[in-house]
Order: C-alpha cells, then structure tokens, then sequence
C-alpha cells in the first residue's frame, strides 16, 4: 500500500576545516554524509529523500559563509528544491551564531527543516531552536579558546626566540624551521644599512640601492606564483633598517628577544642608523624647515591657472613665506584669481594632512585607485604599502614623498584640489604590474578640500572645513546613520500601502516620531553621504535631522552647517 506521507527532499552537508585527508578514498566527508544517508534513510516512513547533489566543503572554517558548498546549498534552499537540511553535528554548518541565525532565518522563511543526526534537532520548534543556540555557543566559545591556546603558542615561541611563520626577510633562508643566513643577501642588508649611515637620507639611499640593481626578496609561492624581486621604494627601505630580525632578534607584538638566529648587523652600526632615524623623525615633528621650504614650488596654481610662486617677507625679525599669484607679480591684476596670495606654512600644512589621511584609508585607495574589481593581492599590497609610506616621517624623506605624488595643487575661494600622481602612487603601493606600460587615462587622483580663507588685512589662515579628508574616520554617528537607514526603510513601506499608524504600531514608536523621520528620504545626496561616511559637522546632532528641514537641497546644507557644493 502507498504511503500517504509527502516526501521530503532532504540536502545532506558536510564539512572539515583542513585538507588533511582528504586526499584518502574514504575520508570524513564520506563518513559524514554515511552517517546523514543512514539517519535519511530511518525517516523513510515520514516521506524522506535524499537529494543526490553533494554540498561538501573539504577545507573550510566554519568561521565564515564564505564556503562553496554552502553557497550552493542556500541558494536551492532558496528555489525550493530542499525541504530538509541534514548534518553530522551543529557545528559542520557553522561555527558563527551571528551566521547561524542568518541561515535559520533563511531556512524558516522557505518552510526548510534543520536536522543534526548526532543530536537530534529540529528548528521547527522552539524548544530545539534554544538548544541549538546553546550548543553553537559552545561551539564558538571552543574555537576562541582554540584561538588562545594558538596564540599562546606562537607568542610562547616567540620568547624562546623561534621562527613561527611569516614572510622571510631578506638576507635569510629558512630551513627546518629556521632562519639561516643568505651570504648574497645578507652582504647586500651590510651594504643598505653602511650607506644609510653615511647617507643619513632614505631619499638619497633608494638612489644608491637602484644604481645598484638591488632587489626586495624573491621567493616561489606554494601555488608555485614568483614573490617579490621588485625594486626598493622607500617604505621598504623604512621596514628594512627598524627590523630586529638583523639583529638576531624574534619581534612579537611590539617586544623582542634573542633569536634563534644568527645577526646580520652588528650593534654598533644598529644603534648608529636608529640615532640618524629618530633624529629625522624628531626634526619632523618639531617642524624645522626642509631644505627648499617651498615644498609646493612649480606645482601650484590659482583657479584660473596662474602659478603661485614662493616668495618671503621679514617682519620683526621673522620671516615669513607665500605662494603669491604670477598674475600679481607680472602686473596684470585683471589675469589674477580671486585668491592671490597664501601663506606658505598653511597651505604646505593642510597638503601634507591630506596626503597623510589618505594613505591611512588604504580601503578608500582601493576604490580610488581600481576601477575593476580588486583582488585579494592588491588589496593586501595596498594596506602594506600604505603602512609604509606612514612610517614616513624624516624631513627630507617626506618632502621627497610628497614632491613624488603630488603633481598640481589648485588653490580657491573655497576650495583646494590636490591631483596625486596615479601612476607614481600605485608604484611606490607596489600594485604596478612590471613589463607593462601605463596606458591609465585621467591619471590623476583629485582630492577635494573645503576651505574657508579669512581675510584681516593681511593673508588669512587657512581654516579646513569638517569635510576634510584629515577629520578622524571614527566619527560616524550610530544614531543618524540608523534614522536614515529608517526613513527609506519607511518610505518603501509606504509606496507599498502601509499608513504611518500601522508603521508606527510595527515599529512601537509614535506615529509622530515615523512622521520626522520620513522627510530624512529627501536628503542631499552629498548631505546623506556624509553622515553615512562620518563626515558630518561635528556639532550636528539628530535632534537637527528630525525638525522640519528645508525643502531645498542649498537651504538643507545651510541649516545643518554643510559646505555649499561648488557649483553653487
């Protein structure tokens, strides 16, 4: 006699975190999905099927969604060709609660079941729902404390002075697990650190180790990809003379102790390049004047391009230094900008801010730099460079920095654009493909600046709107940025026929509260991006957003202490 039940497709999926046996005709996935088969196989008087399609992912942390076998699993989960999800252990499916709930939603909202054969759960209850979070608790506290004892570990050999992994530095091999002295390379890390004692100037250094031929360590990856072998810039050479490894240090988070390895470079000739070092990052930081002071000579202009030329005054024994307008210079007051003369300090100050605020975004460099999608090898050289190029800080190194990626400053009534040197800039990064020729069109990457010049009878200061790129990236407003999410959030709810009572009754707040909120979905563009990057007037509150705001966009930037954009 036919059974009566509706069948049940149900999707057996496994996983293990390495790839160590894998490779075995007969490995943990296999015994995995044995083990869901027979406990499929049990339920066959309730309608159960096994679906013939295998969701495996051999070599995945259940740390993360970011798995092949699960992506293919939620996505037929979601064309509703499963209607029961089968595992070994809770844990197979993911070790994240935050994910965990993400999937049960899923899996709720398409009428899926969750079975774990072991434990013998199913989420169509509440019951086993609460018990399921109780063990994925246990489940994540066990990896965290896996994670400890991982990192206990490292740090534990570290002190003993152990090589635990990473990229070999140059001037060393490594075998059996140990750093062994490279003779070619370890003469050529003497020969950086010599001249960089005499030299006393990192600019001049990367000169010295180009004429050379001298280049970043070379290695084969385990994917059998060539590493490495590139030219120094100077971030490597930075990286380079501050690493305790050359002398026969293990570093772990900031302490070191005696390796277990053999010094490249003496203490004497150390200590002589961390004293020159220091000594030119304390002549930065205490403002002592580059050798040409005039750091934007020949490269900046007024909006109507007339160049601004260096020139000084001496006023009670001081001295003073401007960019003044040629137009002025050459007697033609009718070629002249509106601005004509900047004090030199202020404006070399703000430029260097911003060069210095950009290159500790490497995430807003992607973007700017990628039109393509950007992959995981750029992106990583990206940050690493922009780790480097910060460590910049000498005076005639940073000078040489910013002379290299500046190529145009325009300076305005309201504004500064600062154009950087695409190509320059990927190339320092290290994300400049060799053999190549740079066929970018627009290669300039512009750096808009607000700015408010104030005028008291003689050059004003320079006064940097709170739309500049120095303003700290920590200053998103949780608050704003969530009444906004709401207000379009709303909206739609409303296009789809919802009134602001049931909008207020769905969300327990008052219908006058949906009300304020609403109008936030008429923004400025520019004005939403803002607080949504974290770039808002420091003073605005979102008591502002929610009184009645103006209709137009001039009069909203008005009220809330926006920048007028440009063309207005």
């Amino acid at each position: 006699m036919a059974s009566d039940k509706k069948q049940l497709v149900c999707a057996i999926y496994t996983r293990k975190s390495s790839e160590e046996g894998l490779e075995q005709g007969f490995n943990s996935l296999d015994a995995q999905r044995e083990a869901c088969e027979a406990y499929v196989r049990s339920q066959r008087h309730e309608g159960w099927k096994v679906l013939d399609t295998h969701y495996d992912d051999g070599g995945f942390s259940g740390g993360n969604m970011d798995r092949p076998g699960l992506v293919q699993l939620m996505a037929d989960v979601r064309d509703h060709k499963v209607d029961v999800v089968v595992v070994y252990k809770v844990d197979r499916l993911t070790r994240s609660l935050s994910d965990f709930a993400k999937i049960v939603e899923t899996f709720d909202g398409q009428g899926v079941s969750f079975v774990s054969v072991t434990q013998q759960f199913n989420t169509t209850n509440s019951m086993g729902r609460l018990t399921l979070n109780v063990l994925l608790s246990f489940a994540l506290f066990e990896r965290e404390v896996s994670a400890e004892r991982v990192r206990d570990k490292i740090a534990a050999s570290r002190r003993k002075g152990m090589w635990m992994g990473g990229n070999i530095p140059l001037g060393y091999d490594l075998q059996d697990h140990k750093l062994v002295i490279n003779a070619a390379e370890a003469d050529m890390v003497r020969t950086i650190f010599s001249l960089y004692a005499n030299l006393k100037c990192v600019r001049r250094l990367k000169e010295q180790v180009e004429a050379r031929g001298f280049r970043t360590k070379s290695w084969v990856s385990k994917s059998d990809r060539a590493v490495g072998g590139h030219p120094f810039t100077r971030g490597h050479l930075y990286y380079l003379l501050r690493n305790r490894v050359y002398l026969g240090e293990a570093v772990h988070r900031g302490s070191s102790n005696p390796g277990q390895h053999e010094a490249i470079i003496d203490k004497i000739l150390w200590d002589q390049v961390q004293a020159t070092l220091e000594a030119n990052r304390i002549d930065r930081k205490n403002g002592k004047p580059f050798d040409n002071p005039s750091l934007l000579a020949g490269i900046i202009f007024d909006e109507k391009g007339n160049r601004l030329t260096p020139s000084h005054s001496g006023k009670k024994g001081g001295q003073y230094r401007y960019y003044v307008s040629q137009a002025v210079l050459q007697h033609e007051p009718g070629k002249a900008a509106e601005i004509k003369r900047v004090p030199a300090s202020e404006i070399e100050g703000l430029v260097e801010r911003q060069l210095r605020a950009i290159l500790s975004n490497p995430g807003a460099l992607v973007k700017q730099l990628f039109d393509e999608d950007c992959g995981a090898d750029k992106r990583k050289a990206i940050v690493e460079g922009c780790a480097q190029l910060r460590k910049v800080e000498g005076k005639d190194e940073f000078a040489d920095l910013m002379r290299a990626l500046i190529a145009k400053v325009v300076v305005g009534l309201d504004r500064i654009e600062i154009a950087l040197d695409r190509v320059a800039l990927k190339k320092m990064l290290g994300v400049t493909r060799t053999g190549t020729h740079n066929t970018e069109t627009g290669a300039h990457l512009i750096i808009t600046v607000p700015v408010r010049i104030k005028r008291s009878g003689r050059p004003g200061k320079m006064l940097i709107s709170e739309f500049g790129l120095d303003r700290p990236t920590t200053s998103i407003n949780p608050s704003m940025v969530s009444a906004i999410v709401r207000a379009h959030k709303w909206n739609q709810q409303l296009i789809s026929g919802k009134s602001i009572t049931e909008l207020a009754k769905q969300e327990s707040v008052h219908r006058s509260y949906v009300g304020n909120t609403l109008p936030l979905v008429f923004l400025a563009p520019d004005i939403t991006e803002a607080i949504l990057d974290g770039r808002q007037p420091a003073d605005l509150k979102v008591e502002q957003l929610l009184q009645s705001l103006p209709i137009t966009w001039v009069e909203q930037r008005r009220a809330l202490g926006f920048s007028a954009k440009p063309d207005q």
